[in-house]
């Protein structure tokens, strides 16, 4: 399966470069510990987290982590015409969906 590799290669490549945001590098470590903060906090059951969720983007590493965390969670994000067309985050997320992986 597509996430399992995905996890995979983060682990064993922890100290590799998984994006550069605004000339920022940040590790698949970097990428994976927020991520997995993000995840958890989703499967808390006291924050009563619905399977739809709206997300606020903007172009940073927790935005990125929270679109991997809610795709691994297996929750619906929702986000605006604005983000889709005119930031990175939309390229990138376009790119999952053309690829089929998401």
């Amino acid at each position: 399966m597509f996430l399992r590799e995905v996890i995979s290669n983060l682990e064993a490549y922890s100290n590799k470069n998984a994006l550069c945001i605004q000339d920022i590098f940040y590790s698949n470590s970097d990428l994976s510990d927020a991520t997995a903060q993000i995840y958890w906090k989703l499967q808390d059951s006291t924050l009563k987290v619905n399977n739809c969720v709206g997300l606020v983007c903007e172009d940073d590493l927790y935005t990125y982590a929270a679109i991997f965390a809610l795709w691994l969670s297996g929750k619906v994000m929702f986000l605006s015409e604005r983000t889709i067309l005119m930031t990175e985050i939309g390229k990138f997320l376009k790119w999952l969906i053309q690829m089929r992986l998401f």
